[in-house]
């Protein structure tokens, strides 16, 4: 009885390890459809000869910096990436409303640097229009025109009083 468990068993357990061929297409594969997650890849990767789990698929990819199929699908730069890149050049605009004590309401524009986060005042009325909105933005293009770097980029709703001529004054 005691020499029954003495032998060595032949063979291994587990799943086979993957060879660098395997690895190469599994690299090759997703790099090449960058939407596709570990399941699909899985799909695609059989249909060529190769037998692999998913889990083996996100093993090697996360081996070799491959993020997943999300992170992987986005091409270029993200949105934020370019505001951070851009934000000392950007400038935004709106307006906020004011209630008086005489419950008057009052329309206050303002300007804010992106990079610095600094707030102008332009101005406030009671009835904004066109020609005001204008006269405004040719103050704040007076106060700005000495920065460095300039502003090269506003920011704006798509407010009726934000004219041709506001752009224009930009």
């Amino acid at each position: 009885m005691h020499r029954k468990w003495t032998f060595k068993q032949g063979r291994k357990r587990g799943r086979p390890s993957i060879d660098r061929e395997q690895e190469a297409w599994i690299l090759q594969v997703a790099c090449n459809n960058p939407t596709l997650g570990y399941d699909k890849l899985e799909g695609e990767l059989r249909k060529v000869g190769i037998d692999v789990s998913a889990t083996a698929i996100r093993t090697v990819l996360l081996r070799h910096g491959v993020p997943p199929a999300p992170e992987r699908s986005r091409q270029g730069s993200s949105w934020r990436t370019f505001l951070n890149h851009y934000k000392d050049q950007f400038l935004a605009c709106d307006f906020f409303t004011a209630e008086t004590l005489t419950l008057q309401t009052l329309y206050c524009l303002f300007f804010i640097e992106h990079g610095t986060r600094q707030v102008y005042f332009a101005g406030c009325t009671a009835h904004p229009n066109q020609t005001w909105v204008t006269q405004q933005a040719r103050h704040m293009t007076w106060d700005l025109e000495e920065r460095d770097p300039p502003m090269k980029y506003l920011i704006r709703d798509h407010d009726t009083k934000f004219t041709q001529s506001f752009d224009t004054a930009f």
